[in-house]
């Protein structure tokens, strides 16, 4: 955006900057007021805001200065105003003063003052002397632009600090104004309901005391007052918010990123799928992973698996030794095992490839009892592909170590897998949901190629927008829910 402003006239540049920068300063006054009730200050450190530039600077190609302007080098420009010069500069004038008028309402309507800061200090001159522009213009806009931050100061209850050197005084008063002031309440007899803005004087006993005080309200329209008292509109299912804020939690500082899943096993027990790979690297990371040593152990102590995975420490991607400096392989590793129903404990110690201790961390998993008679849907397995042979590999290849991160391209394709399991089990369905968990479309269902009770979906990202989604996954009462979120 900024690149292609350079070829914009710079009064069209000077445009640009001043809605970015208004806009900016509405968004942080709602931001403000969302935080907490009482008095907010917002400090806005600006030379102001000039309606028109002088003809001196009025290029017609921003980045090319005095190319194409007659009055670039001539300091008598702009001195004397022609009637239509006057009219265009009063216009300006107004439409400047609109958009003001919008800052400080917004800033008004979330209770937040704005102290104005002018960095020029004492200042006598708006430009350079070499820009040519003659002293009745400079001062005109000058003036203009310290006005500018007076208005916004004046009527949001803040102070301008301008045409000063000594900032400090006006900096501690800002300091004083947010740390002792008097929040009252104020509920009007006649309740308007017009939208809008009605003055309030505030006034005390005590002589020679100088009352500052917002100068009013803005009453709420009889639109904004029946929204503001209609119920909540009710959120996502409970199970939509779960599954969404597996995204939410991705670690971002962890060493290591892991997927856990189950199955039903024999003999009443249910199979577990540990699965790991390297989290993305980052600057402060103190170490690559190259295995977790995994303990598991159930509720009574039982432990059900010691070990290593890999079970040793990887090779380097050229074949070298664990110890030496080559990059290790990127993973990721699963190991599976057998657990009694119940409450399982997961102690997980992240080694480098000397087998150093580079992270611990202790999660505890609740494993349900898969042998009932009920449906169950097994945690879906989810496998990336690039092409259509990469995706019919991973069709084909029941040891593949399905894919932790949620995060995929548009131009990639998605394989999930999962069982379906339960005593006369009806036929399992998938949706795409959006993430409030209103269904966007139907997702075929189809056998798996390694044999039942296995089933999987082909989901392709390509007609989707980068958002997030839900794949819903259900056979009878048994639901399953993964998000995904995707890229451009």
């Amino acid at each position: 955006m900024e690149v292609r402003c350079r070829c914009y006239p710079a009064a069209e540049v000077e445009k640009v900057r001043l809605q970015v920068t208004m806009s900016a300063m509405k968004a942080l006054a709602i931001r403000l007021g969302s935080l907490r009730e009482g008095r907010k200050a917002m400090m806005f450190v600006s030379e102001g805001f000039a309606s028109r530039l002088p003809p001196q600077l009025s290029d017609p190609i921003a980045d090319a200065p005095g190319v194409g302007n007659p009055n670039r080098f001539d300091p008598l420009a702009g001195q004397t105003q022609t009637p239509l010069e006057q009219t265009v500069d009063f216009f300006a004038q107004t439409e400047l003063m609109g958009d003001l008028q919008e800052v400080y309402d917004t800033a008004n309507k979330n209770n937040t003052a704005v102290y104005a800061l002018d960095p020029r200090g004492l200042t006598g001159q708006e430009f350079d002397i070499d820009e040519n522009v003659n002293i009745t213009v400079d001062n005109r806009l000058l003036n203009q632009s310290i006005d500018t931050l007076r208005v916004l100061a004046d009527n949001t209850d803040g102070r301008a600090i301008v045409n000063q050197n000594d900032l400090g005084r006006g900096l501690q008063q800002i300091l004083s104004d947010s740390g002792t002031y008097y929040l009252l309440g104020y509920n009007s007899s006649q309740a308007p309901q017009d939208g809008k803005f009605h003055r309030i004087d505030v006034r005390v006993k005590r002589p020679r005391v100088n009352i500052r005080a917002r100068r009013g309200y803005w009453a709420l329209t009889a639109e904004e007052t029946t929204n503001a008292l209609a119920p909540a509109r009710p959120g996502p299912p409970p199970a939509v918010e779960a599954a969404l804020g597996t995204l939410a939690a991705a670690r971002r500082d962890g060493l290591i990123r892991t997927w856990v899943g189950m199955t039903p096993a024999d003999n009443g027990k249910t199979r577990v799928t540990f699965v790991w790979e390297p989290a993305p690297a980052s600057p402060a990371r103190r170490g690559e992973p190259a295995r977790v040593a995994l303990l598991v152990t159930g509720s009574a102590g039982k432990a059900y698996f010691r070990g290593a995975v890999p079970d040793a420490a990887p090779a380097g991607s050229n074949g070298a030794a664990a110890g030496s400096t080559a990059a290790a392989p990127r993973g990721p590793w699963k190991v599976t095992f057998d657990v009694d129903p119940g409450r399982l404990q997961l102690l997980m110690t992240v080694q480098g490839r000397s087998a150093e201790v580079l992270d611990r961390e202790t999660r505890e998993v609740a494993v349900p009892d898969l042998t009932a008679p009920q449906p169950i849907v097994s945690t879906p397995q989810l496998f990336r592909a690039r092409t259509p042979r990469e995706w019919q590999t991973f069709a084909a290849d029941a040891n593949a170590a399905p894919v932790i991160g949620r995060e995929f391209g548009r131009t990639e394709r998605l394989l999930f897998r999962f069982g379906v399991y339960g005593t006369g089990a009806p036929a399992p369905s998938a949706r795409l949901l959006n993430r409030a968990g209103q269904s966007m479309a139907d997702i075929a269902v189809q056998p798996s190629s390694l044999g039942a009770p296995l089933h999987q979906l082909d989901v392709p990202l390509g007609a989707l927008a980068p958002g997030e989604y839900l794949i819903e996954i259900t056979a009878g009462d048994a639901q399953q829910l993964v998000a995904i979120r995707v890229t451009g």
